[in-house]
Parts: structure tokens; sequence; C-alpha cells
């Protein structure tokens, strides 16, 4: 009988255990939720952040551009009445207590200038003695207790009332009161326009500032009133209808952005006031639109973490494939030589799966750390871009303001400064001055109020583009009265007689085409021979332009000079000879070419001289 030995098994007991695929899927995908998860909550913050600093930059930039537009369009409307009461014709007749003769002046002022809706002239005690607008007449009636009349009259300045409804359209207006004065300077009345804010708030709230972005024109004096919004609901009706406490401390003449409190809801807004106005314009955005642009970004993410963690697994899953499969045949050779067949050898090279995978995995890093840097390097240029082209606009809109700063004030203060004391020290001391010092005097104010003239002249050349109005419909006719009228006392002292073709209705801007045949008209008058001025305006149909030309029989001047007196300051006469500043014939040119056409004269050396002008036509002219 054989008897078998027993064999003692030393191998451990079985237990679970996760194999290498289990463990290196579980710790890919652990380190892809962790780098994943906190770099998107990163992400999303950091975009949080941005976003809010940039609608908070983009209202602000919005609020300044809308307070600048609106402070060309009440100052031009300003303009217009201001010029209007100096009028010699309306100066003459309130003067004289015969307002009513101006009636259809100020009828035909009111149907040309469109942002008026009604026009009165009040004498000095107060009552209304003319309006444009009969249905609306409070002929008779004493206005002598109201602010903006004693304003007006106690000050001699104009004066800018609060805004009201109109009883008229039912829509906002503001009341703009200037005194009428006599050829002394004596206030002999007022004369009132009432503005229309309707085209100014369609304006600035129909703009798309963004999405559930709203803009509102405000009038800072008091507890404030809002004249225009994109929620009309709230237009005349108190500031702090609409926000709290934090807007309503805002000051005029400042500008900022921030976040304040909406009846419950936070708002970023940008905040800027209208330059000569207390006015501001503030555009806001509900924070909750901004964070809804970021709840998009977080679901986006969301997605965009769980496409990483499953193309993680699926990688790391052929991944541990790769090097599973030469370990688990170095597990079973090892287990056939450990079972006695010596023949078995693993084979393992250098050149092996796992090598292969970290080549391709090296590859794989380096394209996305690539790919980044791009995306990294195009967001700075893009940001650096912007921040440019910011600072551009800002620069721009800097320098302007400053322009118009020193233009209107900086400039003339000291003049006016120079001529008030040389004329003050003329009356305290002229009997005590030699008639050279007096002689040097008169220099002196002569000179200082050359200087203001140019310098008035200078800022209205610059603003012949940026205040221009769109071309319309003008009849030139009309044009030509406006500009006769305007030279009437020029006209009488030359004795001026003054000609003209029918002329046709153009596409044009009505008030710079009054100032280009002002300026020709003034000019033929200016430079007259013996002869008494004979001034004549023609106009040729071109096919695609009109033709204009006003022709005299004045001096004439040198054909090798046409080309120069449309610069600019040249001149080709002393100033004593013929005064003027040298910009006339220069504005005239920069409206011509704005306009699309060209300016040039033709003339002979005492034989007058024709200046041509052309006006190019609009489609809906030629059909």
């Amino acid at each position: 009988m054989k008897v078998e030995e027993a064999t003692v098994d030393n191998r451990p007991p079985r237990t679970i255990r996760f194999g290498l695929g289990v463990r290196f899927i579980s710790f890919v995908v652990l380190v892809a939720l962790l780098s994943g998860g906190l770099g998107g909550l990163m992400l999303i913050e950091m975009n949080r952040d941005y976003l809010h600093r940039q609608i908070l930059q983009t209202n602000l930039s919005q609020s300044e551009l809308a307070a600048e537009f609106t402070d060309k369009y009440i100052t031009a409307v300003h303009a217009h009445v201001e010029v209007f009461a100096h009028r010699p014709d309306v100066m003459q007749a309130v003067s004289e207590n015969l307002p009513e003769q101006l009636q259809t002046t100020i009828s035909e002022f009111v149907n040309v200038q469109t942002a008026l809706e009604n026009v009165g002239i009040y004498d000095i005690y107060g009552i209304q003695r003319v309006v444009s607008n009969s249905n609306v007449s409070a002929l008779g009636r004493s206005f002598i207790d109201a602010l903006w009349f004693k304003t007006a009259l106690s000050t001699g300045l104009p004066y800018q009332d609060l805004p009201t409804i109109s009883i008229i359209s039912g829509e906002p207006v503001i009341l703009y009161a200037v005194p009428v004065v006599n050829g002394s300077g004596l206030v002999t009345g007022i004369l009132t326009g009432e503005i229309s804010l309707k085209g100014l708030a369609e304006a600035i709230v129909n703009v798309d500032y963004g999405t559930d972005t709203s803009a509102l024109v405000a009038d800072l004096r008091g507890e404030g009133i809002i004249i225009a919004d994109t929620n009309p609901q709230y237009v005349m009706r108190p500031l702090s209808d609409r926000f709290d406490q934090t807007v309503l401390s805002l000051t005029v003449g400042s500008s900022d952005s921030f976040e304040a409190s909406n009846k419950g809801e936070t708002e970023l807004i940008g905040f800027a006031s209208v330059p000569n106005l207390p006015w501001s314009v503030l555009v806001s955005t509900p924070k909750g639109t901004a964070t809804a642009m970021v709840d998009v970004m977080m679901k986006n993410a969301s997605l965009l973490l769980a496409g990483i963690i499953l193309v993680s697994a699926i990688v790391g899953g052929f991944a541990i494939l790769s090097v599973s499969r030469p370990l688990v045949q170095m597990r079973n050779i090892s287990a056939k030589i450990a079972a006695g067949d010596l023949t078995k050898r693993v084979e393992v090279s250098q050149n092996s799966e796992i090598g292969d995978l970290g080549a391709a995995f090296n590859h794989m890093a380096q394209e996305i750390a690539e790919k980044e840097s791009r995306l990294v390097e195009y967001a700075m240029d893009l940001e650096k871009r912007v921040e440019e082209r910011t600072l551009e606009l800002s620069r721009s809109n800097t320098d302007l303001e400053q322009f118009a700063y020193v233009a209107s004030h900086d400039l003339q203060e000291p003049l006016r400064m120079v001529s008030s004391y040389m004329q003050l020290l003329e009356k305290r001391y002229g009997s005590k001055l030699e008639s050279e010092a007096k002689e040097f005097m008169n220099y002196a104010v002569d000179g200082a109020n050359r200087m203001k003239v140019i310098i008035n002249d200078l800022l209205q050349y610059s603003r012949v583009g940026t205040r221009g109005k769109s071309p319309e419909p003008v009849n030139m006719e009309k044009v030509l009265k406006i500009a006769i009228a305007n030279l009437s006392l020029a006209i009488k002292e030359y004795g001026a007689i003054i000609s003209h073709e029918e002329l046709p209705v153009i596409q044009a801007d009505e008030s710079q085409m009054v100032q280009v045949l002002q300026n020709l008209i003034g000019n033929a008058m200016k430079f007259h021979s013996d002869a008494r001025p004979e001034i004549h305006i023609g106009v040729v149909d071109k096919d695609s332009e009109w033709q204009f030309s006003v022709s005299d029989n004045g001096i004439g001047l040198d054909p090798k000079y046409a080309d120069r007196i449309f610069i600019i300051f040249q001149r080709l006469h002393t100033r004593d000879e013929y005064p003027g500043s040298g910009i006339g014939l220069a504005m005239s040119k920069r409206i011509i070419e704005r306009h699309g056409g060209k300016i040039w004269v033709e003339s002979t050396p005492g034989q007058g001289a024709t200046f041509y002008f052309t006006i190019t036509k609009k489609e809906n002219e030629n059909e």
C-alpha cells in the first residue's frame, strides 16, 4: 500500500480585492473631478466678476455718450431760441411795446424749429402778449410771479425751468426763457420757448443697450424728476420712485458706475451728468441678468465637466488595458515557471505598450498646453484692444470737453478782463492820460475784441461736422429770406440791391445753408467797389447736383488767389482795409464739403466775383 505525503498550502487566504484596472480608473476619475470641479468653480467666479465689471464699464460709457448727445440736443435748441430773441426785428418790436407785430414771425419760427412746441412773448410786467399756438393762448394773463420770469428779468440771462407736461401734446417739455433787450442792453421783454423732450427721449431710451438694460434722463434739481425712461410709467415722477437713496445722493457734474438697490433688486448702474445742465443720464442693468448669464455658463461648465469625466474614464480604461496586459502575461509566465516550465521567458523592452502610452500622453498634454496658450494670448490681445479703444474714446471725449471749456471760458475770460479793465482805466483816468496812452488802450481793447471774435468763429468752425443736422428737405427761398433778414442792417448800411432766381428745395441742413448764403452775401457787400453793391443769387440744375452762384459787382480778386481765400485765416487785404476773422469762407467750404459738394470762385480784378457751390441731389430729388 502506497502512502502519499500530505501537502501544506502556504498561500494567503482569499480576500476581496480591487483589481489594478478598477483602482486606476477610480484614481483618474477622482483627479478629473477635483481638478475639473475646482477649475470650473474658479473660472465661473472669475467670469462672474469680469462680467459685472464689464457691464458697469459699458453702462458708464453708454451713459456718458447719451449725456453728450443730450447736451448737444438741448444746447442747439437753446441757441436757436437765443438767436431768434436777438433778431433786430424781434428786439425792435418788443422794445417799442408792439410784440403783436411778430405773430406771423414766431409762428414761422416754430414751424421751422420742430423741437419747439410753443413760443410766447411777455412784456416786462409779465403779461403774455404773443403766443405761437392760439389753442393754448393765455393772452393778457400775468406771469409776473413765475420763477422763470422773475429769474430771467432780474438777471438778464436765459433761464431753463423745471420739466412739466405740455397741454398741447401731453408730452414732457421744458420752458426756456430768454430776455429780449433793446439797443441799450435793457430788458424790454421775455421770449419763451417750450422745448419738446419727446424726440430727445426717443433718441435715448430706444437705443439697444443690451438685454434688460434700461436708460433714463433725470433733472436732479430738488428731489429729482425723471424726464425720459425706458419704462414710460416713471416719466415725470420723482427719482425716488425708481431708485433708493444711493442714486438720490448723486450730484450734478459727476460720473460714476456702482451697484444700487432698485426696489429690492440690485442693479449695475452707469451714471453721467449732462454738461451745462442740472441733468443726468442713468443706464442700469439688473444684476440678475448678469447672474443669469453666469448660470448659463455654469450649466455649460457642468456639461463640459461631465464630458471630461466620461472621456477620462474611457481613456483610463484603455490605459489600464495597455498596462495590465503585459503584467498579466508576466503573472501567467511566472506561474508556469513556478510550475516547472523553465523554458518560458518574459520579454520586456523599452519599446513597450507602457512606453507608447507615455509618449501618447506626453503628446496629448503638449497639444492641450499649446491650445491653452493660444487661447490665453487671444484673450489678452482682445482685452488689450478693448482697453485701447476705451482709452481712445475716453481721450477723445476728454479732448472734446476740454476744447469746448477752454474755448468758451478759459480763453475768453482773460480777454474780457483785459477789455473791462482797459475800459475802466479810460473811464477813471482818461482825462489824465495822454493821447498816445489812450491810443494804446484802444489798441488793447480792439485786440481783445478781435481775439474773442476769432475764438467764437473757431469754435463754430470746429462744430460744423459735429453739430450739423441730418439732411432734410430745405426750401432755399426760405433760406435766402432768413439770410437777408440776418443781414438787414448791413444791407441797409451799404444800400445793397439783392436779386435772385427761383430757388429749389434741396436735401440739406437748413441752418448751415443759411450760414453759407449769409457769408457769401456778407462778403459781396464788404468787398464792394465805389458803385452801389448789386448781388445776384442764381442756380442751375446739373442733373445729379444743384449749382448755386452768388455774383457781385465788387472789387474782384486775382485768380491766383482763388484757392487761398478758402484757407482758414488767409486774407488778401489788411484788417484795417476790410475787417473780419478770415474764417467765413473756410467755414462755408467745410459746410459745402459736408454736404458732398464743392465751392470755388471765378473773378477778374475790378470786375466783381462769382462764387459757385454745388449740393448733391439725393435719390428722391431725381425721381
